[in-house]
């Protein structure tokens, strides 16, 4: 392949480890991003500058995807972390004149977007991000929040979903089945996530749970479990918000990871955790979770969505799993199976040869 490859955005890592494992294969590769906002994600370039204020930040993002598209070329594949890049009122401008300026657009789909939305509106993930991640019952991914955003993208060339989570979901842009891609896993370098852990760090005693979209996460309903079975907060260690290199470094020194609670398998998050040798627990609001979420180091939990339930299930399996942990090299054996970013990037240049 010898499209020089621009990756736009990041989202937990996922670009950043996908253009790791792409530089690896040779491939010629850019990458603008603004560090997934507070979680200061290592990049090569910064997309736009952030704003004191709103005029400011909607001055700098016009100024700066601007000024990304005019270093694109028509030799340029555009490798779009999300669709929903900017803010709203621009987005679709902005992203519909970078994809004019590259030969070809592949969006990675792994997050929250219309499609996303439409097909899990009704379901616990849906309820309680808007619950408590939204400003009133209404989804910042609805169709109608992004004006004119869908048919522009009927353009894309390829989405690449990540993970089974996001298979059904793919096929929601409109674009004809041959450009849906079946899915990637997540990618991760192991060695440059293990490096991140400080040598001589205190660890931990209880499974730690980070902080991020309450609602998307389950951090809200896991404290209405905390209420319910008081028990299960002696377990459970709440992480305030933290940037990407201190997140890693807690999560290498403790004995198991709680990942989001509702999605039906671990994200970016679960990931990285196994990578430094640490297990992951993840909930499961279906009859069984959703498929690659196995093996060592992995513990999926079935949530009903009533507290007191979901606590004494949830305190049993944490329970157990600190009685039968997994080695924690057979952990990062298995990570580096499913995971290694390099091999990742491998089937994704794959998928980019039927362009």
């Amino acid at each position: 392949m010898t499209r020089r490859l621009v990756f736009i955005g990041d989202y937990s890592g996922l670009s950043l480890f996908l253009k790791m494992g792409a530089d690896r294969l040779g491939a010629d590769t850019a990458m603008y991003s603004n560090g997934d906002g507070w979680k200061d994600l290592p990049r090569n370039a910064q997309l736009y500058k952030p704003g004191s204020s709103k005029v400011s930040w909607a001055w700098n993002q016009v100024s700066g995807g601007l000024s990304v598209g005019r270093a694109l070329t028509k030799d340029d594949t555009l490798v779009l972390a999300t669709e929903l890049l900017f803010h709203r009122w621009v987005n679709t401008a902005l992203v519909a004149n970078l994809m004019r300026q590259a030969g070809r657009t592949v969006l990675l789909h792994a997050g929250c977007t219309t499609a996303f939305h439409d097909l899990h509106q009704d379901e616990m993930l849906c309820r309680e991000c808007k619950r408590f991640d939204m400003p009133g019952n209404r989804c910042v991914a609805e169709a109608s929040q992004w004006p004119m955003l869908q048919s522009a993208l009927r353009r894309l060339d390829l989405v690449i979903p990540f993970t089974s989570i996001y298979t059904d979901s793919a096929r929601g842009y409109g674009i004809p089945e041959s450009q849906v891609a079946a899915p990637l896993q997540f990618p991760v370098d192991v060695d440059y996530v293990q490096n991140m852990v400080q040598p001589g760090g205190q660890d931990r005693s209880k499974a730690i749970h980070g902080q991020n979209r309450l609602g998307f996460k389950g951090t809200k309903h896991l404290q209405e479990m905390f209420a319910a079975d008081p028990a299960l907060q002696e377990q459970v260690e709440l992480l305030p918000r933290m940037n990407f290199a201190s997140f890693v470094d807690c999560v290498g020194h403790s004995p198991i990871l709680l990942d989001q609670l509702l999605a039906n398998g671990y994200g970016m998050s679960g990931a990285l955790a196994l990578a430094t040798g640490t297990s992951v627990a993840f909930g499961h609001t279906r009859g069984t979770p959703a498929t690659g979420f196995d093996g060592p180091g992995c513990l999926p939990v079935p949530i009903s969505g009533d507290p007191a339930q979901d606590a004494r299930t949830l305190t049993i399996a944490l329970r157990e799993h600190a009685a039968h942990r997994p080695a924690r090299d057979a952990i990062i054996a298995a990570a580096r199976q499913r995971h290694d970013h390099v091999e990742v990037a491998r089937g994704f240049l794959q998928r980019l040869e039927v362009l």
